[in-house]
């Protein structure tokens, strides 16, 4: 009796299980994408500048344009040489094409990894 019941059963879910599931809500369709980081060409200039740009949330035009802005020489820029070594820093506050911008420096000072954030749009770039 038991082996029959159980059968009953197995069958009984077997066929009421799929429908539930094809009348259950599936829930809110997506309405975006999450941004994806992509890579952007870095323009030739006949002097150091930003290099490695990566941009999410923004176009590569717009994201070449802050990093170029951003990793200019002060004053109209906001990198700074500390000293003879050429160690860099980057002013503070940079904000530039409204994008606030942040780094750190690596390999002795001497490289800036630097981060450009307008809400949830990104620039990177090192310099």
């Amino acid at each position: 009796m038991s082996a029959a019941r159980s059968l009953i059963i197995g069958l009984a879910f077997a066929v009421a299980l799929p429908a539930a599931l094809a009348t259950a809500d599936p829930g809110p369709e997506p309405t975006a994408q999450a941004a994806r980081e992509r890579s952007c060409p870095t323009p030739f200039k006949p002097r150091r500048t930003p290099q490695g740009i990566k941009v999410t949330g923004v176009r590569c035009a717009t994201g070449v344009k802050v990093a170029l802005a951003a990793g200019d020489k002060a004053p109209s820029g906001c990198v700074k040489f500390l000293d003879a070594e050429n160690r860099l820093a980057l002013a503070r506050p940079c904000v530039r094409h409204g994008y606030r911008c942040t780094a750190r420096a690596t390999v002795q000072a001497r490289v800036l990894n630097t981060t450009c954030r307008r809400g949830g749009k990104t620039v990177r770039f090192q310099y």
